[in-house]
């Protein structure tokens, strides 16, 4: 059985996220509450190397950046480390469901969706 965390551990996958549901909604609407992640690090090598550290956690970063610009409020944010470290994942799962809610709320992108747990409303 295969962990997630690794699978988003280097912060590509989200910021994929982040850039297919902005692109889907299309630049020309103008909406700021979805942006675009402008360079995703796809960097291979060793994890515990400082240039892929931080490669992560720019990517890690951009990701919760967008999360907060679509109006997610901050308590439900996960802590860069976390991701990175493998820590607390439950916190990076709920900051995922609570960017679907508040994508989902702003009637901008068909789906899919995680199904909504609004222990966290967005700021809408």
């Amino acid at each position: 059985e295969e962990q997630f965390g690794p699978w988003l551990q280097d912060g590509v996958i989200l910021c994929r996220l982040v850039n297919t549901i902005k692109e889907q909604n299309g630049d020309t609407q103008g909406d700021s509450r979805l942006m675009k992640v402008g360079k995703i690090h796809d960097v291979q090598g060793k994890a515990d190397s400082p240039f892929v550290k931080s490669k992560r956690m720019d990517n890690i970063t951009a990701f919760i950046k967008a999360v907060r610009t679509s109006g997610v409020m901050e308590q439900a944010n996960f802590a860069t480390v976390s991701l990175l470290e493998l820590k607390n994942l439950g916190q990076v799962v709920r900051t995922i469901t609570a960017y679907s809610n508040a994508v989902r709320d702003m009637g901008l992108f068909d789906g899919p969706f995680i199904d909504p747990v609004r222990e966290f409303d967005t700021t809408y």
